[in-house]
């Protein structure tokens, strides 16, 4: 497989060439394993469209099956039917014969903006983000297709703060290892958003798969980009820092667990969570595995396998850090009341020294003004007057 440099490079090339359906390869928008994304359009004026044109990597054009998932997996979005999931457009090849795909462009932008930011994705918008894409992601699972391919660039935020949902990757049976490849895109698709099991393991993406890369995809579009191997306690740890509330970073760590027993058991469970979460309710944190029931485990860090946050635990720490801030208050001003202090002080100072200046200014004047007084009043008696000259 082609480095991603020569990936690029190679994309690059294709920018001004047109798809056998007429449309004109732009910008780059991104490359990964399974090849190149690009800002597209056909047409001219008003008539004008524009999408997004995901050209197969010559690694998938090569491959008769890997050319059959890269297609099945894109027009298995169309049977969805949700107002939410973009669908494609069409199915085309390139000038070098490379199949394409033509995904909508979605108004707005990805998460993917986001995380060039360095995060950004407030709390309110993270839960909406959530909201409606585990709504397509269930309508999806219901229908046996999984996504397969979620990362920052498959879930945009509209102007309206709404999401979609595109790059659909894997049709209807992936879920059966018998028809699991594991040399076939999943093995291209390797990044940060990636469930360990299918990363590490080869094993085939499921709904449990899905779920994690969503969180993980909303994470980093809160707090920034993250590296592969560290992302998933990295993405919690940063979340707790900024301070995104107990519920949300407890949702977002149970999507994240590392065995997929210890996830969400479906989209669905998730998505009842996170409406909780925007009712202003506890999260109830339900887990697939056996044990069944509310999974509520210590954040203790890497060393867990299933890094999910105690609320009631984190609940009585914040109430005490509540009032031993208060009290710390009360008996001494904290690090942000001293710079304010201290910053009225010489304001006030400042202040005083313009106005004691003023003052002393205007009395120069008028001292000076004295000065002159007497010396005018002489020159203008000692000087002649002359009358005007008679007719």
């Amino acid at each position: 497989m082609a480095g991603e440099g020569t990936a690029r490079a190679e994309a690059e090339r294709r920018v001004g060439s047109r798809t056998s359906s007429g449309w004109r390869l732009g910008e780059v928008l991104r490359v990964n394993g399974t090849g190149s994304f690009h800002d597209a359009s056909r047409g001219n004026g008003d008539a004008q469209e524009r999408c997004i044109v995901h050209v197969a990597s010559p690694e998938v054009e090569r491959s008769l099956p890997l050319r059959a998932e890269f297609q099945r997996g894109a027009w298995a979005a169309a049977r969805l039917e949700h107002p939410r999931a973009c669908v494609p457009i069409d199915e085309s090849t390139t000038a070098e014969g490379l199949p394409s795909i033509a995904w909508p462009l979605p108004a707005g932008k990805p998460l993917a903006s986001f995380v060039a930011e360095g995060g950004g994705l407030s709390r309110d918008d993270a839960l909406r983000v959530l909201e409606h894409t585990l709504d397509v992601l269930e309508a999806a699972h219901a229908t046996s297709v999984i996504h397969g391919a979620i990362d920052p660039w498959a879930v945009w935020q509209t102007p309206r703060r709404s999401a979609r949902v595109l790059f659909f990757a894997f049709p209807p049976g992936v879920r059966d290892p018998a028809l699991y490849d594991p040399h076939g895109l999943v093995a291209l698709r390797r990044d940060a958003y990636q469930a360990p099991e299918l990363a590490e393991e080869g094993e085939p993406a499921t709904e449990a798969s899905d779920l994690y890369a969503l969180a993980m995809a909303v994470a980093c579009a809160m707090v920034g980009p993250l590296p592969a191997r560290l992302g998933r306690s990295l993405a919690l740890e940063k979340l707790l820092v900024l301070g995104v509330e107990d519920a949300l970073a407890a949702v977002l760590a149970l999507a994240l667990s590392l065995s997929p027993a210890d996830r969400y058991a479906s989209a669905i469970a998730m998505l009842k969570d996170v409406r909780r979460v925007m009712a202003g309710e506890a999260p109830r944190l339900e887990a697939s595995g056996e044990s069944g029931g509310p999974f509520n485990a210590s954040f203790t860090g890497e060393s867990t396998s299933s890094i999910v946050l105690d609320l009631r635990t984190r609940e009585k720490a914040a109430a005490r850090a509540r009032v031993l801030a208060q009290t710390a208050r009360g008996s001494s001003p904290s690090g942000s009341q001293a710079k304010g202090n201290a910053f009225l002080f010489v304001t006030m100072v400042f202040i005083v020294a313009c106005a004691a200046w003023a003052v002393w200014r205007e009395r120069q004047e008028e001292e000076r003004a004295q000065e002159l007084a007497p010396s005018s009043e002489v020159q203008r008696t000692s000087s002649p007057v002359t009358s005007p000259a008679s007719p």
